[in-house]
Parts: structure tokens; sequence; C-alpha cells
């Protein structure tokens, strides 16, 4: 019997200072979070306030990419394209052309494109061809596209001969 009560109070005992442990870990992690981005607690900023830095500004480090013209531009659209790395035993970690910036300037069109996307350390990633079709709010006509990922922009449309 007093072997039964000295397990009782071994497992009692740590049951606390595993609950008092977790409950400072919990503490110090909501304090390191809410503390990410600085003591604004505004509704619209709340989500982007708990997120660790690392994820709520990666779209602001993302460097733009190179593209080239899948399908000739038709009307309003074109359809731009780049070989991007892919791991294909995640699907659905593949990789997507989004967001892309537009600029009209007279008879030039500057598309600037953004990759998304993650290829997990130890994959064999294979080349994967990602487009993405941009809509345009007038014609393209007979203006010139541009990528805006180089400065200058590189002559994307119609293609030199």
């Amino acid at each position: 019997m007093r072997l039964y009560g000295l397990v009782i109070t071994i497992v009692s005992a740590f049951v606390i200072v595993s609950g008092c442990a977790w409950g400072a870990r919990s503490e110090a992690l909501t304090d390191e979070l809410n503390t990410v981005g600085g003591t604004d607690t505004d509704r619209d900023n709340q989500l982007t306030k708990t997120l660790p830095r690392s994820r709520s500004k990666a779209r602001d480090r993302r460097p733009p990419i190179q593209w080239h013209v899948v399908e000739p531009p038709t009307g309003n659209h074109v359809v731009i394209g780049r070989d991007a790395p892919w791991c294909p035993a995640i699907p659905r970690w593949k990789p997507r052309i989004q967001p892309v910036r537009k600029s009209a300037e007279g008879k030039r069109i500057v598309v600037t494109a953004f990759l998304t996307h993650r290829v997990p350390v130890g994959c064999g990633a294979v080349e994967k061809l990602v487009y993405k079709t941009v809509f345009f709010d007038h014609p393209i006509g007979q203006r010139e596209l541009y990528d805006g990922s180089q400065s200058p922009p590189a002559k994307r449309w119609p293609r030199s001969q």
C-alpha cells in the first residue's frame, strides 16, 4: 500500500511540474508571437501581428522571376510561363506564378511576376512548366510586352528575330 501511495505521489508531482512547464512555455510563446509586429492590436492587423515574422513578410522578400511568352497574346490576355522546381511527392506544394504586377506606359506593358513555391530539403525536385494567364483592361494590339524582373525591363513580345 505504501508503494502505491509513493507511485501516486510521484505521478502527481510529475503532472504538476509538467503543467507548470507547459504553461510557462505557452505563455512565453504567446508573448513572442504578440511582440513580433509591435504592440498594436488593431483588429485588421491581428493576423499579421500573431504570425512569426518569416511567414508574415515572406511575400515582400520574394524576388521577381524572369518569364517568357507561352502563347501569343490574343485580345486582352497573354499566357506567360517559366520552368520551376517541383517536388512530386508533395503535390499541394506545386509552384504557382502569383501575384502579377502590370503597368502600362504608352505602347509598353511591363509585367512583373512572382513565384510561390516550396521545395523541401532532400526532395528530388523536377522541373515543371508553370504558366499563368495575365488579363489586361484593354486589348494588347500592337503594344510590346516587357519583363519587369530586370532593370531595364527586357522585351518579351513581339519576339526579336
